[in-house]
């Protein structure tokens, strides 16, 4: 069970969950290829470029595993009562965010993002502030879910 499900107070259902866009790895896929054609370039066998090699290599794994919990563990929730993020394994981020306390939204898009299906959205709330939700899976549906519930509440 979500962290977010055991935290809902009473009376209140989840209407939509989104995630991470899969997009987010395709730094990872670029360093990568760039490692490997590091190894090809220097393939002889001196100790000194394989373990420099090896080091790049461990680095990647790391970023790559950091981002993966990253991905497990980060929720974008929209509730009947509040907009939720949590993001975090053993140190957590978490932001909610009362639907009558929204003012706009604003979603941004690349030209990738409206052909992949992802984008950026920035809800601002009363009194300026506003919480950005980057790199998510169809953002002008969790868009219209924010708006939808927005409409019933009023």
């Amino acid at each position: 069970m979500s962290y977010i499900k055991k935290n809902l107070i009473k009376d209140e259902n989840i209407i939509h969950i989104s995630k991470y866009h899969w997009i987010i790895f395709f730094n990872f896929w670029l360093i990568i290829l760039f490692l490997f054609s590091i190894l090809w370039l220097f393939s002889s066998q001196s100790i000194f470029e394989y373990t420099i090699g090896y080091v790049i290599l461990g680095y990647v794994i790391t970023i790559i595993l950091r981002t993966l919990i990253n991905i497990i563990t980060t929720e974008f929730v929209i509730t009947n009562k509040r907009v939720i993020i949590k993001e975090g394994l053993i140190s957590k981020y978490f932001v909610e965010l009362l639907l009558s306390k929204i003012e706009g939204i604003n979603v941004y898009q690349s030209i990738f993002g409206r052909i992949l299906g992802y984008g950026s959205i920035h809800i601002n709330t009363i009194g300026g502030d506003y919480e950005p939700f980057n790199r998510i899976k169809y953002p002008m549906m969790f868009r219209k879910k924010v708006l939808e519930q927005m409409e019933n509440n009023v």
